[in-house]
């Protein structure tokens, strides 16, 4: 038989032994069920519950009489100093024989009493015997505690057993209390556990009555037992609580608004001689109970609050009969509640002080007064769990908050402001709070736990959905573990139980893992790694009825080791070398007309010749008054589209005191109406940029670039330039022109490429990695041969191959959630530079520039400028 055969047979056998377990345990306690007596109420005491708990078991009772004759309560006290054996005897009941003479009990031998024995010619003790004893009945022998009677005071079997389950334990001290009322048929029993203070076993039993002038009681050793000639009820049940504003009657509580009443529900077999007295806990009488009132059952009684302290505190009951205490017993409870919840939606995180920052709002129905209160925070780490799919919470460090002395928490809500000192390390973090108050009086504290990043410094709490890595800087090492951190709210408010959709890929393109996860608190979280360079994206879907939400975030994985899938063509540069050669020879020829005067700038719409059928066609922007040679340039470059040229970017850039050439990407006329550009975009050029890409003299990028390089010619020739600074700068299609203009001529000394396409366009040709816009790789051919064309086509137009030519200074933005331009190929171009370069990390950005990510790149450009303008000088 193999192992995993074996294991398979010992798992069902383990499963199959542990049915019968059950089984039989489940039998023995019907069997002992009907040994208790059948119809005799038998009622169990809670093992090992608290001298003050809640009882919950009721007794039936039927006596109604309110004679008075033979009784006796007894207490006994006794210590357990050696294993325990089978049997301990508590109590041997017996009738003293006045008439006879026989007042007191025959002699009996020390440790040969046993339960109904009889001693002839003596009072025998055998009205009741109280025994604590193992039984075997059931699947495991167990102890209980047991009546008999040989005079058939016991009804029905001549035996009654409680459901006590507790062993004797040595080195405890133990009371047991009895009373047997012989003319009404009561009968009493509590066992008290005096090293614990626990309650083991009470009970309140109606039972045969006994005709009897005397009743005593010995123990195992016929010694006699002092008694009181009457009876107690020691094995009172009762209990605190409510019976308002519920449908299930009576409510056990231990915890009490300081409004409205208090409830008492006292078990009774019938009515009793004596009286019950309630007492508070400094002793004042809050009710009497007038014992000639009980009824057999439940009796309710009611305790106005305003009667009772605010705090913890607790209620003592007592009988009383003849100025004698024949029972006492106390139930503690907490009077006044609170409820604490922490201001999740303006919660802050100070980097600055290592602070949170929020507000405890604190709701009370009722008026409190003259409460201190303490805030308690615990801090804990957070680490992800594959294996589980879940954080592994590891307590760290906890505090304690003074929130001063309130003279007055009135009815309703008050705001106080704390600040709590955080853990410097980074990492995730989750910290939790609560609230305690002097005096103790009940809390309940709801929105209580905050989760926030010590790396982002940054409250992981925001509106709607949203994704983010729990690093600020989305950059791992290859290896390492991402985490996805997924916060679901609604109004603000943490939504708990509903489910995502998320799908892992790599790079927006390469599905890794896709999944569900269901939100806990608001939160759900994903992780994710790389084996090598790359990014990877998480993108979440929630739906709520018809409305769907898609948020995607994004993690890099040492993205600065990223290499372009293929390097340049080997006659990369005598291709290029040929096409200016032949641009070279076709006259400018520029024509220019101004159009607007604004703000001392004047506009001009300009037509270059260029290479092909289409000119340089852009809006020019110039300073008025404007010396020769004073004027950086730059020339603005558009992305994909049809569009008009830009003036208003032009007299922007122009306001900087620079002189500012904005062209559109395919040479069109300019202030054309917007049909006119939409009729080209949905006709004559409608898919440009798959156009010729069978050939590289052919290809529609070869005319959009060599424009590029016909603008540069027209703005170095331009009297205003200072013949030293020349920046080019554009976005997705037109970061592929900076890169083209960049690397085919040396006097550009800045470009600024956001999100720029066209950047390894082979990288399709590795396992799993992405290509740049616009992907013209993926539309294929059926015959290879006009597959392998478009691939040694597109090398020569690749952002990552102009790269490794470029010398002047470089400006790249990225987005982590990019799809379009994944930053996987905008990395491969970006390492391929070898200038001075910088890149701006765009974490929560798709395929646009945020305003973060425009400051950055209009920034480089001015200082760009300032710097060659300090050389100048």
């Amino acid at each position: 038989m193999s192992r995993q055969l074996f294991r398979r047979h010992m798992r069902q056998l383990s499963c199959l032994a542990l049915l019968y377990f059950y089984f039989f345990l489940f039998m023995g306690w019907i069997m002992t069920a009907e040994a208790a007596g059948g119809d005799a109420p038998a009622t169990a005491g809670t093992a090992k519950a608290t001298a003050s708990a809640t009882a919950t078991a009721s007794a039936t009772v039927t006596a109604t009489t309110t004679e008075t004759g033979p009784a006796i309560t007894v207490r006994r006290v006794f210590a357990v100093t050696e294993e325990p054996e089978k049997i301990i005897s508590l109590y041997l009941l017996g009738v003293a024989d006045l008439a006879a003479g026989q007042g007191e009990p025959g002699p009996v031998q020390p440790g040969t009493a046993q339960p109904g024995t009889a001693q002839p010619g003596t009072a025998q003790p055998d009205v009741i015997a109280a025994s604590w004893e193992v039984t075997t009945i059931g699947w495991f022998p167990s102890w209980i505690i047991t009546f008999r009677s040989e005079r058939g005071i016991i009804p029905a079997h001549h035996a009654l057993q409680t459901g006590l389950r507790v062993m004797p334990e040595k080195g405890h001290r133990y009371e047991a209390a009895l009373s047997y009322d012989a003319a009404a048929g009561y009968l009493s029993f509590r066992l008290l556990d005096l090293t614990d203070n626990t309650i083991l076993a009470d009970g309140f039993w109606t039972v045969n009555r006994c005709p009897a002038e005397k009743l005593y009681a010995v123990d195992e050793n016929n010694a006699v037992l002092p008694a009181d000639p009457w009876f107690a009820p020691v094995g009172t049940k009762w209990d605190i609580g409510t019976m308002e504003n519920t449908l299930s009657g009576f409510i056990p509580l231990s915890k009490f608004e300081p409004s409205g009443n208090m409830h008492i529900r006292l078990l009774a077999a019938g009515p009793l001689p004596g009286e019950y007295k309630v007492l508070s806990s400094s002793g004042k009488k809050l009710l009497t109970i007038d014992g000639q009132t009980l009824t057999a059952g439940e009796n309710f009684f009611t305790i106005p609050f305003t009667e009772l302290s605010i705090g913890r505190s607790h209620l003592e009951l007592q009988y009383i009969y003849q100025g004698r205490i024949g029972f006492s017993d106390t139930r503690s409870f907490v009077g006044g509640k609170i409820v604490v919840s922490l201001d999740t939606v303006h919660v802050e995180l100070n980097p600055a002080t290592q602070e949170l920052v929020s507000n405890i709002k604190i709701q009370s129905q009722s008026s409190l007064r003259n409460v201190a209160l303490r805030l308690h925070v615990e801090f804990q780490s957070l680490s992800w769990d594959n294996e589980k799919a879940d954080y592994v919470v590891t307590p760290h460090t906890s505090t304690t908050v003074d929130l001063g002395h309130i003279p007055e928490i009135p009815a309703g809500t008050i705001t106080l402001p704390v600040a709590v000192k955080v853990p410097a390390q980074p990492g995730l973090w989750q910290v939790g709070f609560s609230v305690t108050a002097d005096p103790e009086i009940t809390t309940q504290t709801v929105k209580s736990a905050v989760r926030y990043s010590t790396q982002i410094w940054q409250v992981l709490d925001k509106e709607n959905l949203t994704v983010t890595a729990d690093r600020k800087d989305a950059l791992y090492k290859v290896g390492e573990t991402a985490t996805f951190i997924i916060r679901l709210t609604q109004d603000g408010q943490p939504l708990d139980g509903v489910g995502v959709q998320w799908q892992l890929v790599n790079d927006g393109n390469f599905l890794i893992r896709k999944g569900s996860a269901v939100i806990k608190d608001g939160y759900a979280y994903v992780t994710g790694t790389l084996d090598q360079p790359g990014f990877i994206q998480l993108a979440v879907t929630y739906k709520a009825g018809d409305k769907e939400i898609i948020v995607r975030a994004g993690a890099g994985f040492d993205p600065l080791n990223i290499r372009a899938s293929l390097p340049p063509p080997e006659d990369f540069d005598a291709f290029w070398t040929a096409k200016k050669a032949e641009l070279a020879k076709i006259p400018m020829e520029p024509k220019l007309t101004q159009v607007a005067s604004r703000s001392g700038i004047n506009i001009y719409d300009v037509q270059v010749r260029a290479w092909g059928e289409r000119p340089v066609s852009g809006y020019l922007a110039v300073p008025q008054g404007a010396k020769p040679g004073s004027l950086p340039a730059i020339l603005l470059l558009h992305g994909a589209g049809v569009t008009n040229s830009n003036m208003s970017r032009a007299i922007q850039w122009a306001s900087e005191g620079m002189l500012a050439f904005d062209i559109n990407a395919h040479g069109l006329p300019n202030g054309q109406p917007a049909s006119y550009y939409e009729e080209l975009a949905q006709g004559e050029l409608k898919g440009y940029q798959f156009r010729g890409r069978e050939s590289r003299d052919d290809f529609y990028f070869l005319g959009m670039f060599l424009r590029v390089l016909r603008a540069i010619d027209y703005l170095a020739s331009r009297p205003e330039w200072d013949g030293r600074t020349l920046i080019l700068y554009g976005t997705s299609q037109g970061g592929a022109q900076s890169f083209a203009g960049a690397g085919l001529d040396s006097r550009v000394t800045l470009f600024v490429a956001g999100v720029p396409g066209m950047a390894d366009l082979t990288g399709r040709q590795l396992p799993e990695r992405p290509a740049g816009w616009p992907g013209v790789n993926l539309t294929v051919s059926p015959v290879r041969s006009v597959q392998e064309n478009i691939d040694k086509t597109i090398r020569y137009f690749d952002a990552a191959n102009f790269a490794t030519r470029v010398g002047a200074e470089a400006v790249l933005t990225v987005g982590f959630i990019d799809t379009t331009c994944p930053p996987t190929t905008v990395y491969a171009a970006y390492n391929n530079i070898n200038s001075k370069k910088s890149i701006f990390n765009d974490v929560t950005a798709p395929h646009t520039n945020t305003p973060e990510a425009t400051a950055f790149m209009r920034e480089a450009v001015l200082r760009h400028v300032a710097e060659m303008r300090r050389v100048s000088e």
